[in-house]
């Protein structure tokens, strides 16, 4: 079975926008914003971000009205299809989000008070450790909290019960470029 990324935007005061990217992406992704997509007055290209950018949170809503658990364990509900467009998210100081902790690059040592940034390869916030980022940095978020969620699960020969995961929830310290 796939993990999926999934979003919480309950803290976020700002805007919305449109965006499209030439590749597949997941809810809780970060973006830059690129120009306006060929023929449009309000469709943004979403770029991968370069360590200076302002972000965007990719926070798409899944519009699947049907309660059937089949439809709803659908990768459609998770992964925005390539050149498919979708909702981002401005992100101000003092924001909050949400997301899952296999949605952020090295997180297997992830801890309350570590800083959340871009570093210009991927679409996927990074765990930059207890170090305050440079200065250089168009964004900064820290991590708040992280959450168990989900019921328990048998895992394992030994019947060891585990968590389906842990929600992170990230502050944003700055978001500008520079």
């Amino acid at each position: 079975m796939a993990i999926y990324n999934t979003v919480e935007t309950t803290n976020i005061s700002c805007r919305c926008f449109s965006f499209i990217y030439d590749a597949d992406i997941e809810n809780g992704s970060l973006v830059a914003m690129g120009d306006l997509a060929e023929g449009t007055n309000d469709l943004y290209n979403a770029e991968i971000p370069k360590a200076g950018d302002r972000v965007f949170l990719v926070a798409n809503p899944a519009w699947s009205y049907d309660d059937c658990r089949r439809v709803n364990q659908n990768e459609d509900n998770y992964i925005i299809k390539a050149n498919t467009p979708f909702r981002v998210y401005e992100l101000n100081a003092l924001d909050k989000f949400g997301v899952q902790d296999y949605g952020i690059s090295g997180a297997t040592s992830l801890a309350v008070g570590d800083y959340i940034t871009v570093d210009g390869t991927t679409v996927v916030a990074k765990d930059a450790g207890t170090t305050e980022p440079a200065a250089t940095t168009g964004f900064v978020g820290k991590v708040e909290a992280i959450e168990n969620y989900g019921v328990e699960f048998c895992v394992g020969q030994n019947g060891n019960i585990g968590h389906t995961g842990k929600k992170v929830i990230v502050k944003v310290i700055k978001n500008e470029n520079v």
